[in-house]
């Protein structure tokens, strides 16, 4: 649901962990919707750019 988990860590080596809910798994999904609002062609488009990116030495 976009909540922060864990703080990262900064200047230092280490293993970040969290423990999750499932059932908040389950319960975010059905927030986002892929057939409905987030599916239309109008307000998202994929472009992808197929030049060679040329580089300047």
């Amino acid at each position: 649901m976009g909540k922060i988990l864990a703080a990262p860590l900064f200047d230092k080596e280490g293993i970040i962990t969290a423990e999750i809910d499932l059932e908040e798994v389950v319960r975010s999904r059905m927030d986002f919707d892929v057939t409905g609002h987030y599916s239309r062609n109008d307000v998202f488009e994929l472009t992808i750019n197929k030049q060679p990116e040329i580089k300047k030495v």
